[in-house]
């Protein structure tokens, strides 16, 4: 097998600037070569006016034009991904602190201690499904090899959702690897560190090197299909599959560059796999490309996210911890309407709630104006296990996006014992029923978004019900099992 430059465990690279220079220069060359000038000379305007926007909103911050955002740090949880082939029972317990007064006594008088017991028990429950489905994982795919095309460079749900498939691939002795860029290595290595699976860093040229010896290679965004051409040339019989997480063509201006790009991607491999997590997925490439995909379902990583002890509160009542997700450079996740409610709810109910926004940086683009006069902190772009502990520490969580493919951070914020918003339109119907573990909502309509969450802020029967009911809905979308489709569709005919 060819040589590859990987990263695992503590690996550092110690590159110098100009090896990090020379990794922008071939990237760079590869997007001229492959996309034509005129999309380069776009990327380097794109890359020229968003760095001049930072340099704005650093001057912002320094002038103190937000002073009512105050901006928080969020540790990382301790946490280990199971890495044997079997799943242990974790035997439910009651810590001394916790313990009731009398023996007679079986009541819990914190309802967040109550919905950790119930997260322990939902996650026990799915242990005998997870393992047998690595069982037969083993059984059938033992020894195979699978290349994931995955150009990770930020934070996101859907590089997440590659790595823990990824993960229980491994558990089902699937030689697993991961293909990024030379761009991203620095960032990538500082953000991920101790990742137990084998990364590539390489450039998109090298695709074909990388995938020769493989048994699969597997497409995770639009850009990364046309990577696989080359490789086809030499291997027409190799196995592709496309993971799709959202229906991206959504994600451009219709007829630009890459909108083109996105909907060529579907139909660019012959013989490709299509693999959608939802049916909304399917059921769009379907109708507006007449093409069929493998619904292979929706996962998180329940093992991290689910319900923690809280740190204790010296008061006797705190206030209502409401997150939020604002990208304001990301028109479809709403953030104008979103912070427009926040703002209604935070002088509606004053000290009772407690907002706290994630997702972007203060120095992003149109973040300083947005959230003018409202009192919140801010927690910036977070890892996964800095996400579990802040999900830990909140009541609600509000997306009130214009659809969710899936709305993966409100999955995982129902597995922490969250009450969830979700918007109705999309994929959220793979795991949201509405006022059982979750809000669904119109998210056209701004007066039905803010009395959803009102509703939540006052009603603490219907928020504590929704909580308990949401732990027990998303234990049940484990990867073990996305990860078990997701091999049976790539190799359903080898």
């Amino acid at each position: 097998m060819t040589q590859a430059n990987t990263h695992a465990g503590n690996t550092s690279s110690g590159r110098s600037k100009l090896e990090a220079l020379g990794a922008y220069i071939r990237y760079g060359s590869t997007i001229l070569r492959r996309e034509g000038l005129r999309y380069f000379l776009i990327r380097c305007w794109r890359f020229i006016t968003g760095e001049l926007a930072n340099l704005n909103q650093v001057i912002l911050l320094k002038l103190h034009m937000v002073p009512r955002v105050k901006l928080i740090s969020i540790e990382d949880i301790e946490y280990q991904p199971p890495s044997q082939a079997n799943l242990e029972l974790e035997i439910p317990s009651i810590p001394p602190k916790l313990q009731p007064a009398q023996p007679s006594s079986d009541i819990i008088s914190d309802m967040h201690d109550d919905l950790v017991l119930r997260g322990i028990l939902s996650h026990n429950q799915q242990l005998i499904e997870r393992n047998t489905l690595l069982q037969q994982g083993n059984k059938r795919y033992s020894g195979r090899s699978v290349l994931f095309l995955a150009p990770i460079g930020v934070l996101s749900g859907g590089a997440n959702l590659i790595i823990q498939a990824a993960r229980a691939m491994q558990r089902m002795g699937v030689f697993v690897q991961i293909f990024n860029l030379n761009i991203h290595r620095h960032w990538f290595e500082r953000n991920f560190k101790d990742l137990d699976i084998p990364v590539i860093f390489a450039d998109v040229d090298d695709v074909p090197a990388y995938g020769m010896d493989m048994d699969s290679v597997i497409a995770t965004s639009n850009p990364t299909v046309s990577w696989i051409d080359p490789l086809m040339l030499k291997r027409p019989n190799l196995p592709i599959g496309y993971y799709i997480q959202d229906y991206e063509p959504y994600f451009y201006p219709q007829g630009s560059h890459e909108f083109k790009r996105a909907v060529a991607s579907y139909s660019l491999v012959p013989g490709m796999v299509r693999m959608a997590t939802t049916a909304w997925i399917s059921d769009l490439i379907r109708q507006y490309h007449q093409l069929d995909c493998k619904v292979i379902g929706v996962h998180m990583d329940i093992d991290m996210f689910r319900p923690r002890p809280r740190a204790s509160s010296f008061r006797l009542k705190p206030p209502l911890q409401i997150l939020g997700m604002i990208r304001p450079s990301t028109p479809r996740r709403n953030p104008k309407m979103t912070i427009s409610i926040l703002k209604q709810i935070s002088e509606a109910f004053g000290d009772r709630v407690e907002i706290t926004l994630f997702g972007c940086n203060p120095t992003e683009p149109g973040f300083a104006s947005l959230v003018q006069n409202l009192p919140c902190q801010l927690a910036g772009q977070l890892r996964s296990t800095q996400m579990a502990r802040l999900l830990n520490q909140a009541d609600i969580f509000v997306d009130f996006s214009d659809f969710q493919a899936l709305g993966l951070t409100a999955l995982e914020s129902m597995a922490c014992g969250v009450a969830v918003i979700v918007p109705a339109r999309g994929g959220t119907d793979s795991y949201a029923i509405h006022e059982e573990n979750c809000l669904v909502v119109d998210t056209q309509d701004k007066t039905a978004c803010y009395q959803a969450l009102q509703r939540l802020v006052e009603d603490d029967p219907l928020r504590s019900n929704i909580q308990a009911n949401a732990i027990s809905t998303a234990s049940r979308f484990f990867p073990e099992r996305t990860a078990f489709n997701m091999l049976n569709a790539v190799f359903s005919e080898n």
